[in-house]
């Protein structure tokens, strides 16, 4: 699949088609743009990673709309001269980087049409109501076009084009989960145009009704009813997101975590993950405050049980060890042997959150080599109190007494709905889920809360004055995440523990730090904090912590504090008042947020990502005014560049 565009040298944003193109190709896509002559030699030394494919005037709208606007039918010809699937895409629509989704599209394509309806990032972030910017078309359909005056960059087209398959009879798929993302800006097509189109499509549909702005709507919703809503199999991780990633606190079992390969993902759902793994050979190496590693075995039985540990004939190989004995594990594969039975400690579920006073779980994973019956048995009180249960099964016996899947389903409490079923693993929800309910004690509030600064390094001679800024102030409860992409740890003090280091290669290019956060969010963040981002070229404002923690202690629950920025000059460079969040109009050092609001939420990889960022988190509490304040006055300064000895007012 390639991508196939018209980029304008007349862009309102002239940027934003350069993140567009670098999302592409970010996925892997070839980019050609077809442009005129002229076009051609504006653009070229400013894309060098597209494409050109030069145009006749013959081949656009100059004679109709005074600006040679690419035929869309000329597009769709060409593009099938240079491959057999083609995504055609308006020059400023930036693609998510979604592997996944794309290779949904390359396979839909053989049945029909696939639409993509954007994301608008402006004041708002919300799904596009009636234009359409992505169509992906494979070669076999390339018949069913007849010829039009219809050009990219104006209107109508993208009607026209998903309402041919329709009148053809072909499938129209339609996308309109997050993927086309679109940064507003001002309308760019003449509305004389848009009516001298709309009648053009009235013609040539045969359609009688005599307002364009109905006819709009109703082709509009008309696309939506007949097409498929696109969707691809989402992955645990994925559902995870939905079904637990909004909620705080959550309580996830993990059983059978083996050496922490999943356990570290489990971590960021904001949760409290009790891990059991009972095979001595296996350590779970992760440091975090909210894991708890029971070397243990969850079984029916409270004591000990014979444990059958597993290996290759030639290596280690411990993923396949049970307290059960191997039958037909043995014969299907035949390179893992059991060469040796030892004793371990094992437990009942139901007496270890009785312990714990667990009286709710969010999530269980699974995956326990044939002991599932054994597990239910010993928890069908907490999996009453259980949402969601993700389990391993197989419908051979692999080993001894090994349920199938409808045995494992029939044993367990209540009733279960499956979400889905990945094929040796399915993720079931309880219907009848039925929490403990318990009197919640309020804990006292930190008189020193824990305020994270996360900085992505690519101007190591400024981390020394960063440093200064931050131990000046007399405050412990910090820690500073420094992001780099050098092959050696920054020189500022290695020896300080509230000090992590982390490598990422960040790249050249200023969106590429954006990706090096995510890589904070998505690696290293599993407690509840408060973040302060800063850039590389700025320093800490005078008593800064202090401030900041005045007002978490003062106000309960308080998430998202915003406040303004200063030039080094004492000169304001934005207000940012937190009912007016957008991006283009704050800065990223801005503001101070808790991790609750985090969630899956990420930057974009857009020069605006700052302000779209600090939206979506404030629309999460936008409604909440006690979660959010907008603090009149300075507390951080823009591109602070190496001059930390120069005196700042103090608040």
């Amino acid at each position: 699949m390639i991508i196939i565009t018209s980029i304008s040298p007349t862009h309102k944003n002239f940027k934003i088609q350069q993140d567009a193109v670098d999302s592409y190709i970010k996925l892997g896509l070839k980019v050609y743009s077809f442009n005129t002559k002229d076009e051609l030699k504006l653009l070229k030394s400013k894309f060098l990673n597209v494409i050109f494919k030069e145009v006749d005037n013959i081949n656009t709208g100059l004679e109709l709309f005074n600006k040679p606007y690419i035929n869309i039918n000329y597009l769709i010809e060409k593009g099938f001269e240079l491959d057999d699937n083609i995504f055609i895409l308006n020059s400023d629509i930036i693609l998510d980087y979604n592997i996944k989704i794309l290779n949904k599209i390359k396979e839909y394509t053989n049945n029909g049409l696939v639409i993509g309806i954007r994301y608008n990032i402006g004041e708002n972030i919300e799904l596009e109501k009636y234009g359409i910017d992505g169509f992906a078309l494979n070669i076999k359909f390339k018949d069913i076009f007849k010829d039009s005056i219809y050009c990219m960059g104006q209107s109508w087209w993208d009607y026209d084009l998903p309402y041919t398959f329709i009148d053809n009879n072909i499938i129209v798929y339609r996308i309109d989960s997050y993927f086309l993302i679109h940064n507003e800006h001002k309308q760019q097509w003449k509305t004389k145009d848009w009516i001298t189109l709309s009648n053009y499509f009235k013609l040539t549909h045969n359609i009688l009704t005599k307002d364009p702005a109905i006819i709009a709507m109703d082709i509009r919703n008309e696309i939506n009813n007949k097409s498929i809503k696109f969707d691809y199999n989402m992955n645990i991780y994925e559902r995870l997101n939905i079904l637990i990633g909004n909620n705080k606190n959550n309580t996830i079992i993990e059983i059978g975590a083996n050496i922490g390969q999943d356990t570290k993902q489990l971590l960021k759902y904001r949760s409290i993950v009790h891990a059991f793994e009972p095979d001595p050979r296996n350590e779970i190496n992760i440091q975090s405050n909210n894991l708890i590693v029971n070397k243990l075995a969850i079984s029916n039985k409270i004591g000990q049980e014979q444990f059958y540990l597993s290996n290759r004939k030639q290596s280690r190989w411990t993923e396949s060890s049970s307290i059960k004995t191997p039958i037909n594990h043995l014969i299907k594969y035949p390179y893992i042997d059991f060469d040796k039975v030892i004793e371990v400690d094992s437990i009942t579920l139901d007496k270890y959150t009785n312990q714990k006073d667990i009286k709710h779980i969010d999530f269980i994973w699974c995956d326990i080599q044939g002991a599932e019956k054994e597990m239910i048995l010993g928890a069908k009180t907490s999996l009453s109190f259980t949402k969601y249960l993700y389990i391993e099964y197989s419908n051979e016996e692999l080993y001894e007494d090994q349920p199938n899947l409808t045995t494992l389903i029939s044993l367990l409490p209540g009733k279960w709905n499956i979400i889905e079923d990945y094929g040796t693993d399915i993720l079931l929800e309880n219907i009848t889920y039925n929490p403990i309910i318990s009197k919640i004690i309020k804990q006292p509030k930190t008189l020193n809360n824990l305020i994270t600064i996360l900085t992505v390094c690519s101007r190591p001679e400024n981390l020394d004055n960063i440093y200064n800024s931050i131990i000046s102030q007399n405050y412990d409860n910090f820690k500073w995440i420094v992001s780099f992409d050098s092959d050696e740890i920054p020189n500022c003090p290695k020896e300080d523990k509230r000090i992590l280091y982390v490598k990422y290669k960040n790249g050249s290019s200023d969106v590429t730090n954006y990706a090096a956060l995510n890589n904070i969010f998505d690696n290293y963040i599993d407690e509840e904090i408060y973040f302060h981002i800063i850039d590389d070229d700025n320093i800490l404002f005078p008593n800064y912590f202090n401030s900041i923690n005045n007002i978490i202690n003062s106000r309960d629950n308080i998430k998202f504090i915003v406040y303004n920025q200063e030039f080094k000059d004492n000169k304001l460079r934005f207000i940012a008042k937190t009912n007016n969040i957008r991006q283009g109009f704050i800065d990223i050092a801005q503001v101070c947020f808790h991790s609750d609001l985090i969630e899956n939420t990420r930057f974009i990889q857009n020069y605006t990502a700052d302000g779209i960022f600090y939206q979506q988190l404030f629309n999460k509490i936008k409604s909440e005014k006690s979660k959010w304040e907008w603090v009149n006055k300075t507390f951080c300064y823009y591109n602070y560049l190496n001059n930390s000895e120069n005196k700042i007012k103090t608040i």
